[in-house]
Parts: C-alpha cells; structure tokens; sequence
C-alpha cells in the first residue's frame, strides 16, 4: 500500500541545517512508514526547496567561467569592444538571482555579490599575473 499526498516541511536560516533536519525526518516517517507495511512510490515522491530569494539561486560559476575563458587574449581588446559582453554578463546574473529584467543593473549586481564585469576582468588579471 502506497501513501498518497503526505509533506514534510522545514524553515530553517541555514540550508544544511534544512537538510540535516529533513533527512531525519525522512528516516524516521520511512521507518514508519515500512514497520506499517506501507511504502513510498518513487514515481510519485518530489522534493522541492523554496526560499526567499527569487527564482535560481545565485551561481555567477555558471557563467563567469565562460566569460573569464581566454580572457588574458581579448583583455587587451578596446572597451568599447570589451562592452560587447557586459549584455552577456547581465544576462547572466538576471537568470541566477530571478530578477525582473527591469531591475537595474548596479543594484542587481550588489544583491548578488557579483562586481561589474571590467572590475570581475582586472581582478582575474592580477590573480592570473600575480
């Protein structure tokens, strides 16, 4: 016998102490659930994370690794053409933090801990050089 629509929930300020706690939930209710003769369908068994931040957590990893690629080759580029990937860049912080694409740019970029793109360049320059 399966057991249809149960949830387990948990709010806690830190994610691994979210999981710590679900993963002894879990351990416990399966225990239960196996001593009583039922059973959980893993067809049907969904875990979902929600959180206060919008949307994907923010991974600029995702992207920046590609922009930083080759970067000590097209730094040496004009601005105006080193400008063309700020698009890129923005683009790429809009979809790790969920933002509205109306947000502004300079605000984003502080929500998600992430520098402008020329200063991200130069600062991977001199970890590159030095």
């Amino acid at each position: 016998m399966c057991i249809d629509d149960q949830s387990v929930w948990f709010a806690a300020s830190c994610i691994s102490v979210a999981e710590w706690r679900m993963q002894l939930a879990l351990d416990r209710v399966s225990c239960w659930t196996g001593s009583h003769g039922f059973r959980f369908s893993l067809a049907k068994t969904v875990a979902m994370h929600f959180c206060c931040i919008r949307g994907v957590h923010p991974d600029p990893d995702l992207f920046m690794s590609k922009l930083e690629y080759g970067c000590e080759v097209y730094s040496s580029a004009t601005y105006a053409r080193l400008r063309i990937l700020d698009p890129v860049h923005q683009a790429g912080v809009y979809l790790a933090t969920g933002a509205f694409s109306s947000s502004p740019i300079p605000s984003l970029l502080v929500d998600a801990n992430e520098p402008p793109l020329d200063l991200h360049r130069q600062s991977f320059m001199v970890r590159c050089w030095h």
